[in-house]
């Protein structure tokens, strides 16, 4: 079998897709296929042809180097979030009334957002042409623009194409797209599915698609080393996710007012918090909260390890997710992990067995798993020890990769 993966985004840019992307190249390289990677060349510094471990990586034209600038129009235009008890308000295109912020929005976004998708869109499809007697199958790693030229392409040159569903609505990103009634059943009609987690499984389902043409195949993760000598503070909490896209995504608003009632019963606990993006609003709630003192905001870290191996506890309290890679990592490390009962976390986390799942948005519940926990630490160890076992027996890359491989002879058949 000879597998084509393409992603609109590869190392050296970090983040979830990238690592799911890499891991399972990789495997697939390691187990004798010839896999090769399309993707963007997002920067003119990178080379048009390399190699990674021995699979072949080809960088394609697009218009995407213009989106550095979209992070300043979003700082620039963004409105004062405003921060009620329980509830964060970002501003956006639509609810300022402004018509003229909301004009250089939508010029802003149209200049430095849809150009280049659409540009990288249209050149992927051409390199799929091109290429076509290099491969046998498409596989997209996201269900959004990108799986439109995959498909159009796969039904000109007769050849199979697998959609992975990271999210509960991917596909409904084909909005922006002219068309977007036609592209969607297009894919829902042609595609075959993998669906990371039981509730975007029942959601393609809900949508139409037959369940012989989903799979579900959960994300990888490398299994953690051992111990490398750190200690563990038994009152620390890590926080690990970007507010890039969705400031509120994450649910760190809950999380800082949770951590305000925590400290009137804990003092000493520390919370950390790292990722991507502008946390200068939170800095502020924290600030305002009064437990800016006790919360340590790191920013991006290029090694997150030392932060999982000295933290005793990890928390993910998202609105929603596809299925999240810093749980995944948390868990790999043995972490006693506290998440929502959303997609992904619900099929990873078993509460009471191998971590504690509360409902979105819930603070008084929030604060409750994190006092339980941090005053509590054989439970919080045996909470560690199950979750390693889960990733280890579910989501080690030897065991997501043999998915994958089924799944591609199925739909070469």
């Amino acid at each position: 079998m000879r597998i084509l993966l393409l992603t609109d985004r590869y190392a050296p840019s970090i983040g979830g897709v990238e690592r799911q992307c890499n891991i399972l190249a990789k495997e697939l390289t390691r187990r004798g296929l010839k896999t090769f990677i399309v993707t963007d060349r997002y920067l003119r510094s990178l080379p048009s042809v390399d190699s990674d471990n021995g699979t072949l990586i080809y960088r394609i034209w697009s218009l995407s180097f213009s989106r550095r600038f979209l992070e300043k129009y979003v700082a620039s235009f963004k409105a004062k979030s405003s921060h009620s008890e329980g509830k964060a308000i970002i501003g956006t295109a639509r609810s300022d009334k402004r018509w003229h912020i909301r004009l250089l929005r939508n010029i802003y976004r149209t200049v430095f957002y849809k150009l280049p998708i659409f540009s990288f869109a249209a050149s992927a499809f051409f390199a799929l042409i091109s290429r076509r007697n290099e491969y046998d199958m498409i596989q997209v790693f996201q269900t959004h623009w990108l799986a439109y030229p995959a498909v159009v392409a796969g039904k000109i040159l007769g050849k199979p194409v697998v959609a992975r569903e990271a999210s509960l609505n991917g596909i409904d990103l084909l909005d922006d797209f002219p068309f977007r009634h036609h592209t969607k059943r297009m894919l829902l009609q042609y595609c075959n599915f993998v669906a990371l987690s039981t509730a975007i499984q029942n959601n393609l389902r809900a949508r139409g698609v037959s369940p012989e043409r989903i799979t579900a195949i959960p994300n990888s993760v490398r299994l953690a080393s051992e111990n490398q000598g750190l200690m563990i503070d038994p009152l620390s909490v890590l926080f690990i996710g970007n507010v890039l896209n969705d400031p509120l995504q994450k649910g760190l608003d809950i999380l800082l007012r949770a951590w305000q009632r925590v400290l009137k019963e804990i003092h000493e606990a520390r919370l950390t918090i790292v990722g991507a993006g502008d946390f200068s609003e939170y800095i502020a709630l924290a600030s305002e909260l009064g437990i800016l003192g006790s919360v340590n905001f790191l920013g991006v870290c290029t090694d997150v390890t030392p932060l999982y191996l000295s933290h005793n506890i990890f928390v993910l309290p998202s609105r929603y997710e596809g299925m999240s890679n810093t749980l995944l990592e948390a868990m790999s490390f043995g972490k006693a992990c506290i998440v929502t009962a959303i997609s992904g976390s619900e099929d990873l986390i078993q509460n009471g067995i191998n971590g504690i799942k509360i409902e979105p948005e819930n603070a008084s519940a929030l604060t409750d798993a994190l006092i339980f926990l941090l005053e509590h630490e054989s439970e919080a160890k045996t909470f560690g020890a199950m979750a390693q076992e889960h990733v280890r027996i579910h989501n080690s890359p030897e065991k997501v990769s043999l998915q994958y491989l089924r799944l591609y002879a199925k739909v070469l058949m």
